[in-house]
């Protein structure tokens, strides 16, 4: 048990005073029990700091100043010089309220307060883990815990739905993404990754040019891939596409205006008959088919911006079809990668 006290609580922080021979780290867990009820609560340190009193601060600025100037000989007893030395020294946490404990379950926080009475005690991150079952089904590592530098590691049963993941530049989000990945792979998981940088493939090989265990693994995919390249050709005819998907690309994602998004739906059996999207020819074609120069000036400029990115294509040979990929990967729990499809 650790010696602390709690000297106050705002919101969902609590203010834990300690002696400075205690240690306690940012990152680290404590449990707090009150000491008249079975209940506790699980919070986490996120800054620590010295105790700031008045007249701490007013002994330290005077002997600062006299000390040049005057000579002091101090007759107090050591364990008086020691007492005003931790009195000096003593130090504050701010911790955050995770979760509370109720007859040893851990249970979402409902505002419940503790006394001042508590009893603190370091809570360890592997225990913390164990208790609330993180990672505990096919866990995948997806890097270290902030206190013990312990590997951390979460379920892949978790990851359902959207999941995001947050932080500023440079503090390894591609990391964190990458290591899921491979997670998901290992445990029998198809993945579909829009890359526009092109930085997953690279997990095919290690850092020493070698192969790596995914290498037959991931399938890497772009428009039109140099002749020497590992990539294979990724495009769609508009047929697979479909109209309802062609739509919503141009009207959400391209901007097209309403009048224009309207004549395309119309028209949209002459359009996807035009080989390649030529955009001279489906100019043409709405033109013969009664549309207004400015609709179709509108709809020319979108499909040149869609048709320039080289996804489209008329053979039906060289046509790319998801599920066909994820059949090639069905056993392995591979990923397929795929680049930019709209600049």
């Amino acid at each position: 048990m650790i010696e602390m006290n709690v000297l106050k609580k705002y919101g969902n922080e609590i203010t834990i005073i300690f002696r400075p021979s205690e240690q306690l780290e940012v990152g680290e867990n404590l449990i707090l029990t009150d000491r008249y009820t079975n209940r506790g609560l699980i919070v986490q340190v996120i800054e620590e700091n010295l105790v700031d009193l008045p007249g701490i601060l007013e002994d330290v600025v005077r002997k600062e100043a006299i000390s040049e100037r005057i000579k002091i000989d101090n007759l107090t007893s050591t364990e008086a010089n020691n007492l005003a030395s931790d009195i000096a020294n003593m130090r504050l946490a701010r911790a955050k309220i995770r979760k509370e404990i109720r007859n040893g379950e851990i249970l979402p926080w409902m505002g419940w307060t503790p006394s001042r009475d508590v009893k603190i005690e370091p809570l360890p991150e592997s225990e913390l883990m164990r208790k609330l079952g993180i990672g505990a089904d096919r866990p995948i590592e997806i890097g270290t815990t902030i206190y013990s530098k312990a590997p951390f590691k979460v379920s892949v049963s978790g990851f359902q739905g959207i999941n995001s993941i947050f932080g500023s530049q440079g503090k390894g989000k591609s990391h964190v993404a990458k290591s899921i990945l491979k997670g998901l792979i290992d445990n029998g998981a198809q993945a579909i990754v829009f890359d526009i940088n092109d930085e997953y493939s690279a997990l095919r090989y290690l850092v020493t040019g070698e192969k790596s265990e995914y290498y037959d693994r991931i399938i890497t995919l772009e428009p039109n891939p140099p002749k020497d390249s590992e990539y294979k050709p990724l495009k769609f005819t508009l047929d697979y596409i479909g109209l309802n998907i062609m739509y919503k690309i141009l009207t959400e994602l391209l901007n097209l205006p309403v009048p224009s998004a309207s004549s395309f739906r119309t028209n949209w059996n002459i359009i996807k008959g035009v080989k390649d999207l030529d955009p001279d020819l489906v100019e043409s074609r709405l033109l013969d088919e009664g549309v207004t120069k400015m609709e179709v000036e509108a709809i020319r400029k979108r499909i040149e911006l869609i048709r320039n990115t080289g996804i489209i294509t008329s053979d039906p040979n060289e046509e790319t079809k998801i599920e066909d990929l994820l059949e090639e990967i069905k056993q392995g729990g591979a990923r397929i990668r795929v680049l930019t499809l709209i600049e």
